[in-house]
């Protein structure tokens, strides 16, 4: 599993519940450039590579479900 921070980790979630970079920013009080620099650590993370937006956030919306099932197994 990989590692991240509190916030990340919050990031994450949302990602995963579907929400849009201006929503989670705005959610947080954050800026899109700091979602943006977050999301690239968990990319990281996670090793996913791929420069598209739209199949990074599937990529790591499926690594994760595929990992919070592999707990229960």
């Amino acid at each position: 599993m990989a590692t991240l921070n509190d916030t990340q980790t919050t990031i994450l979630a949302m990602v995963v519940e579907g929400k849009t970079n201006s929503e989670i920013a705005t959610k947080l009080h954050y800026s899109i450039r700091n979602i943006k620099y977050h999301l690239e650590r968990i990319y990281s993370a996670y090793r996913i590579s791929t420069k598209n937006p739209q199949n990074r956030r599937a990529l790591l919306i499926k690594e994760v479900t595929k990992q919070e099932l592999e707990k229960y197994m």
